[in-house]
């Protein structure tokens, strides 16, 4: 058997070894994980895709990479969507299994990527955004630590995004005067 696999992967009728397909399915999700860690992933985003993979391959029992149908994949997510999952997360989990499986691929351990048919949930509700009312900024800061206060109240009234508060250099921000201002470089402003 072993023989015949290796003679049609020499003849290209075959790229991928089958009983690659066939190892334990847990093994190549620690190889994943690893290689994750290795090119300098995040622990904490290691840590959410380990959960998705393990919580699939749990629930729909899949041992090895041959247990991982398009359609198996398919039935996985529709449960979440039965658990009441937001389809924004359901699609993250949808990501993460396709990446797995795309490493998966381009380690010579799958021919195909299950979830190349399985298409995303559709998102129905867009986000809108509002300012906080008078007394939803109140309680945020009467809820917030004391030494995070002064930075809530700095936010507030300049109106800035995090990420452009972190940029504003010490030398714009003008106190002394009557009217106190900020000086903002339009290269730290989204608007700019």
């Amino acid at each position: 058997d072993a023989k015949k696999t290796v003679e049609k992967m020499r003849a290209g009728v075959l790229a991928v070894d089958p009983r690659e397909a066939r190892r334990d399915l847990h093994g190549q999700i620690n190889e994943y994980l690893w290689d994750m860690e290795r090119r300098g992933r995040d622990a904490m985003y290691v840590y959410i895709v380990r959960r998705h993979l393990t919580s699939a391959a749990g629930e729909r029992g899949w041992r090895c990479l041959a247990d991982c149908t398009t359609r198996s994949v398919s039935s996985y997510l529709q449960s979440l969507v039965r658990e009441g999952l937001l389809p924004k997360t359901v699609n993250q989990h949808r990501a993460d299994l396709a990446a797995f499986f795309g490493w998966c691929l381009r380690q010579d351990l799958l021919e195909v990527n299950p979830c190349d048919r399985v298409p995303k949930t559709t998102v129905k509700a867009e986000k809108t955004r509002r300012a906080l009312s008078i007394e939803e900024c109140r309680r945020l800061l009467e809820g917030v630590p004391p030494d995070r206060r002064t930075i809530y109240l700095f936010l507030i009234y300049s109106g800035l995004r995090r990420g452009e508060a972190e940029q504003v250099p010490w030398g714009f921000v003008h106190l002394s005067l009557a009217n106190a201002y900020l000086e903002l470089p339009a290269s730290i402003t989204k608007s700019g």
